[in-house]
Parts: structure tokens; C-alpha cells; sequence
């Protein structure tokens, strides 16, 4: 089932978006459920929902919460949603970026315009509905599903997996590696070369995205980390990591 949010204070435009999101046909609207939202407020103390797609308006125009502030509080209950602003007159400011939103749509745009746009973004949701994720532990209490576009690598752990993850998970938990209670064998069942993961060393599985250069046995990722490729796997690893930039390039 896919679930999707509308927070937007205008029921026509709700009313609009949601017959349009069906109309674009990448989703049976059989599997969707739209729910519906007139303020940030509102939005934010509803009993959450592990929502596929969230759209707010930036200008809303009930409650106290703006769109940002919306998207922020909802940030930190969870990091996976897809996020898009609609907005008649507010533009993108800088800091925007910080609430990772996917594409900003202008609600004066209307008919075959706005189903390209509303059939993008359904296409991406239903990309990242069918990713494979893996089941880590925040807190004591709390676990999240953490996905490889997250994902930096995977390193064997005492008597479980540290799922190192990227910056904007790391700015938004403030911890640099999360517990996965999976072994390192299972999340490879899961997170493999179809994924863009490979594992040059017995101790972890690498997203080969965050690979920016190798040197001899040396793997530099984007953060500065560097991981040693081992000897017994540097032919696979090479044959992986051919593999997977000729794909990534032959896309482009």
C-alpha cells in the first residue's frame, strides 16, 4: 500500500491533486491511500504514518507552522518520505535544502504539465517503494528502515551489523553508524551488486556510489573514510566495481 500526505489548506487543491496522482496511472489507486491535512499543525500530531509521498504548501495559510517548519518537524520523525513543496507565489530559499525535498511544484501549472510532473514523482516513489532497505535500531525503543541511497557501508559489529550512513542522516541523528541486529551475510543477501554493493573485505559490504577512488588495496569514500580492500577479493571487487560504473554510465 502506498500512503501519501496532502497538507494543504485549500480543499480544491487537495481535491485536485489527489484525482491527478490517480490520473497519472503509475500507482493503482486500489494500492494508495491519500490522507489529507489543512495545517502543519495538524499534520504534526497525527498519529504518524511511514508515508511513501508527503506534499505540503509552503504557504500555509492555517495554524502558526509554515511549509519549512512542517517539512523540519516531520524531518525528525522520519527520513525516508519523499518530500515535495507546492507553492502559487513562495520560491525555494536556501535553506530549503536542509528538508531534502524532492521537486517543488508550482500550482499554476495545470493539465498535461502538471501530470508530467505528478507522474515524475510517482515514478520515484513507486523506485523507492521497491528499493530493499534494512531494519536498524535508533534507540532503545525506536528502529527506522534505512535504505542504500543512505548508506556509506557496512561494517561487522559485536554481535551485529554498524550501518554507517550518510551526512544527512547523520546531521539528523547526530550518530555516524546505526546497529543492525542482521549479520553482515544476510544484509548481503539483500544489499548486493543489483544494489550497487559489494564487499571488498570479510569485515564489510560497500556502497560502490560512495566510492570516489582506489589507490593499490585502498578504497577512499566521499566523507574521507578509507577501506582496505583485501587481497583474496581484489578481483571481484574490480569486476564489480567495472560492472557497476558501466551501468551507471551507459544510463546517462
Amino acid at each position: 500500500m502506498y500512503k501519501i500526505a496532502i497538507c494543504e489548506d485549500n480543499s480544491d487543491d487537495v481535491t485536485y491533486l489527489k484525482k491527478m496522482i490517480e490520473t497519472v496511472h503509475v500507482v493503482d489507486k486500489n494500492d494508495m491511500r491519500v490522507y489529507s491535512f489543512s495545517s502543519g499543525e495538524q499534520l504534526c500530531i497525527s498519529d504518524w504514518i511511514a508515508y511513501d509521498l508527503v506534499i505540503i504548501d509552503m504557504q500555509l495559510g492555517k495554524g502558526k507552522m509554515n511549509g519549512y517548519e512542517t517539512a523540519v518537524k516531520l524531518r525528525e520523525i522520519d527520513s525516508n518520505f519523499l518530500l515535495v513543496f507546492c507553492s502559487g507565489s513562495v520560491q525555494p530559499f536556501s535553506d530549503s535544502y536542509k528538508v531534502n525535498p524532492y521537486r517543488y511544484l508550482e500550482k499554476e501549472i495545470t493539465g498535461h504539465v502538471m501530470a508530467a510532473e505528478l507522474r515524475e514523482i510517482m515514478s520515484e516513489v513507486r523506485r523507492r517503494k521497491e528499493l530493499p532497505g534494512i531494519l536498524c535500531k535508533l534507540s532503545s525503543k525506536e528502529k527506522i528502515m534505512v535504505y542504500p541511497r543512505s548508506i556509506l557501508y557496512i561494517a561487522k559489529g559485536r554481535n551485529c551489523s554498524l550501518v554507517h550512513i550518510t551526512q544527512d542522516l547523520l546531521e539528523q541523528y547526530k550518530i555516524s553508524a546505526l546497529k543492525c541486529s542482521m549479520k553482515l551475510e544476510e544484509i548481503r543477501d539483500i544489499l548486493n551488486e543489483s544494489c550497487g554493493f559489494t564487499r571488498p573485505h570479510s569485515s564489510y559490504l560497500v556502497n560502490m556510489f560512495y566510492i570516489i577512488s582506489m589507490n593499490d588495496t585502498v578504497l577512499q569514500l566521499v566523507n574521507g573514510e578509507k577501506l582496505k580492500c583485501s587481497k583474496s577479493k581484489i578481483k571481484d571487487f574490480n569486476q564489480a566495481f567495472a560492472g557497476y560504473l558501466a551501468a551507471k554510465y551507459a544510463g546517462k
